[in-house]
């Protein structure tokens, strides 16, 4: 690994942390009733996530791999949450976070971690 793609890993960690955050504040805004404000940070998360993942090639991530497994997965969960949210189901959406997004983007962000530590910490 040559320090450019050294620096990508530490970014995608950090944006991945940074995501998840607002992951969380998207659920309590569910939770509040406040589906307009989640859909809002939510996006900026999904943009998060797709940055991600345009990113793994560069630092060596293509194909199949735990870490592309585990975005198909999150992946479909946003689809859901969007899903549900143009067709104004606010029930939907707080189960849709709390019973899919957030252990879909848990598992999403441990694969990251699992692939991207190891070369950061040599």
């Amino acid at each position: 690994m040559n320090a450019k793609q050294m620096d990508v890993m530490r970014r995608i960690l950090e944006l991945a942390t940074s995501a998840r955050e607002g992951l969380d504040y998207v659920n309590g805004k569910n939770r509040e009733g406040d589906f307009e404000s989640a859909a809002r940070v939510l996006t900026d998360v999904i943009a998060s996530f797709a940055q991600i993942q345009e990113a793994l090639p560069v630092v060596g991530f293509t194909g199949d791999n735990p870490v592309q497994e585990a975005g198909v997965s999150l992946q479909e969960g946003f689809r859901q949450y969007l899903e549900s949210f143009e067709a104004r189901d606010h029930a939907a959406l707080l189960n849709i976070t709390e019973l899919t997004l957030l252990p879909r983007y848990t598992a999403w962000q441990e694969a990251l971690e699992r692939a991207l530590r190891p070369h950061l910490a040599s």
